[in-house]
């Protein structure tokens, strides 16, 4: 089971939402100590104990995490920093 797994409602085109978690993603982690990329419509996030998803669907973006050390010591702000992308691109 995921350390971190949500759901949230969108009414915007897939490829908007696409777009808005890439660039928002980009923004909050500058640099390259985690790996990003696309694979169909999940995004994952690779890198520092991190192991994460943001599933884009028509009507719902699902974001889950596997967090070990050091990103598990941080659970609730890597929690919140997912939530706030998602909730981003779900709104626009």
């Amino acid at each position: 089971m995921p350390d971190i797994e949500f759901a949230v409602p969108t009414a915007r085109p897939l490829a908007q939402v696409k777009a808005s978690i890439e660039a928002e993603i980009n923004s909050r982690l500058p640099g390259g100590m985690i790996r990003r990329f696309w694979e169909g419509d999940t995004f994952r996030l690779v890198g520092m104990g991190a192991d994460g998803r943001i599933e884009v669907r028509e009507g719902e973006i699902r974001a889950s995490a596997d967090l070990k050390p050091p990103l598990s010591f941080m659970k609730v702000r890597v929690e919140q920093g997912l939530r706030e992308t998602v909730e981003k691109a779900a709104k626009g």
